[in-house]
């Protein structure tokens, strides 16, 4: 809630100083604690403010009335990309034990395999085992905020569905990295959503049948093309198909 309600307060003719100033000033947020304002503000920057273009874009979808669901989707993408622990988490850990037939998700074992990334160096800083625990904590508690996860004690893996419109989108900001048809399909990043290689198929066919880009396949060759180059003109394009 608080994600969106910045991003439909957002005015594009001012800069992010004086959008967070007057989000500050009118308490948009409904917060009662100036500090727990300032934490939201630092969070949503680093993980929606890395790239303008995108950035624009999420904020055309908020304010032409993406549908929520779709929405979600598309800001726990990006939330992922700029925050690789987050990321890491839910592709190598959460993923491992979905694939596993595995739904309860236990603290310490998330916690665990987190400190053993931290003893071979492949966190940002080296971390105590009392700080990993902390860590591990907000992760989960991040997750089950986007609904990956639920339970506000004992969580459990909650797969949440991926509409088209979403789906979509999200292919076309991994196009617009550069990757080609067949890495597009194969791509690592679609465990994000708990989905095996062999089920995304099956969305491009529905987003292609939506007409939400073009989808061919012949054999090892993939070929997927969207309408537009520009993604804010892709996001615009996205709302009107949903309306």
């Amino acid at each position: 809630p608080d994600v969106k309600a910045i991003l439909n307060e957002w005015d594009d003719l001012q800069s992010t100083s004086d959008n967070f100033n007057r989000i500050r000033d009118e308490n948009v947020l409904g917060k009662s604690s100036r500090l727990r304002i300032e934490e939201i503000l630092t969070i949503f920057k680093q993980r929606y403010l890395v790239d303008a273009s995108v950035f624009n874009s999420l904020v055309i979808m908020a304010q032409n009335g993406l549908r929520g669901q779709s929405l979600d989707r598309i800001l726990y993408f990006n939330a992922t990309q700029s925050d690789p622990l987050l990321h890491d988490v839910v592709t190598k850990i959460i993923y491992s034990l979905y694939q596993d037939g595995r739904v309860d998700i236990f603290t310490n074992e998330v916690c665990n395999k987190i400190y053993e990334w931290v003893k071979k160096g492949r966190t940002s800083k080296p971390w105590s085992y009392p700080t990993t625990q902390r860590v591990t904590r907000g992760i989960l508690s991040t997750l089950r905020d986007f609904g990956v996860l639920q339970g506000e004690v004992k969580k459990r893996i909650s797969p949440k569905y991926l509409p088209s419109d979403a789906f979509a989108f999200i292919a076309f900001q991994l196009y617009k990295k550069g990757l080609s048809g067949e890495q597009i399909l194969s791509s690592h990043e679609w465990k994000l959503f708990l989905l095996a290689s062999t089920g995304v198929e099956r969305f491009f066919i529905e987003a292609h049948q939506e007409d939400y880009l073009q989808y061919h396949a012949a054999g090892s060759v993939v070929r997927i093309e969207f309408l537009y180059e520009k993604i804010e003109e892709y996001a615009k394009y996205v709302v009107k198909r949903q309306n």
